[in-house]
């Protein structure tokens, strides 16, 4: 029996050595699995705070990217608005400048490209001819019938309705 015995004590020894073995294992795994748990909420942390980050920016982006379409849509808004606000003033300058109202030049009276036909008010093109006082150009064809040959060949005077009273002196043609 003391044989037994003594092998019973041998074998709880063992038990007890592999047991604490394995205790120190699971402690150890436990430590490791608790340590590596720790730092993923670390890094899951920072992770979450990195979308928050991001998402904040994004959100400013947008925010900025509205603004900026507000205010492109307000200047277009505004600019529609003076384009409309300007036809009716032009439309009522364009018919309060007609020929027999423009004041006589003087011959200093610079040329220029005009924007329409002051007779048929339309934009110029092909051959067109200015009067001789006031500078104005006329399409060829709305003044055909105005036209007057002088002594010289080939050489035609043009003076439109409101400068016909002071007429004097050639014309001078232009193609626009």
């Amino acid at each position: 029996m003391d044989s037994l015995q003594s092998s019973i004590a041998l074998i709880c020894a063992e038990y007890d050595t592999e047991r604490g073995a394995l205790l120190k294992q699971v402690e150890d795994l436990s430590m490791a699995s608790i340590t590596g748990e720790h730092e993923k909420l670390i890094e899951i942390e920072e992770m979450q705070a990195k979308i928050m980050d991001a998402e904040n920016a994004l959100r400013e982006k947008v925010k900025h990217v509205a603004e900026l379409e507000a205010a492109l849509h307000a200047k277009e808004e505004m600019e529609k608005r003076v384009t409309q606000q300007q036809q009716p003033a032009d439309e009522a300058t364009q018919r309060t400048q007609a020929p027999s109202t423009f004041p006589v030049a003087t011959q200093t009276a610079a040329a220029r490209v005009p924007d329409e036909c002051p007779t048929c008010h339309d934009e110029p093109f092909g051959f067109m001819v200015r009067c001789q006082q006031c500078k104005q150009q006329f399409h060829a064809g709305c003044v055909r019938s105005k036209r007057q040959k002088t002594s010289r060949a080939g050489v035609y005077v043009f003076v439109c309705d409101a400068c016909a009273p002071s007429a004097s002196g050639p014309a001078t043609t232009t193609s626009a």
